[in-house]
């Protein structure tokens, strides 16, 4: 199932303005069972699971949300759970992640994976998301091998396969 030093990061924070009344700042959207019988949070987490490890998915959240995050996943390890210091937006929480996967794992790739959407082909995405991780690697190593740059921003690679866009991102790769 897994794929060596890929992460999904899961974006499940939120003000609950947006889809009120049903969401509150207590109870944002991720958090809602809106489809089905688990909340978007649960159906994103799903998602990531056909392709990476528990021990690979990381949850973004505000301190104020980390009683529901642990509620509705019970299996995510203790030091997956990223509680944000400060609420800010997409871009702070994708840096903060970004920040605490180049310590745990220095090869790491991740896919960023916002937690209030619902995608109703579930192994399509994860198919999707499995192609853009494999190309992504493969790209990698092929410049981990040159040796015409000192470094090397690799961009986020665009899937358009099937009815979303993935976005990767892999961090400045120093080279030889």
């Amino acid at each position: 199932m897994g794929i060596d030093h890929a992460f999904a990061v899961v974006l499940a924070g939120g003000r609950g303005e947006r889809f009120w009344p049903l969401s509150t700042g207590a109870q944002p959207k991720a958090f809602l069972r809106l489809v089905g019988h688990e909340s978007l949070l649960q159906a994103t987490v799903r998602r990531a699971r056909l392709i990476v490890p528990w021990a690979q998915i990381l949850v973004v959240a505000g301190r104020a949300h980390a009683d529901l995050v642990r509620t509705q996943l019970p299996e995510l390890p203790e030091g997956n759970l990223l509680l944000e210091p400060l609420g800010r937006d997409t871009a702070a929480a994708v840096g903060f992640a970004s920040l605490h996967l180049e310590r745990r794992d220095p090869e790491a790739v991740m896919a960023v994976l916002p937690a209030d959407h619902h995608i109703p082909n579930g192994e399509a995405f994860a198919a999707g998301l499995r192609r853009a991780f494999d190309q992504l690697r493969g790209r990698a190593a092929r410049q981990k091998h040159s040796r015409r740059a000192v470094q090397q921003v690799q961009l986020p690679i665009p899937i358009h396969s099937i009815s979303f866009m993935a976005l990767l991102a892999r961090k400045v790769l120093r080279l030889p």
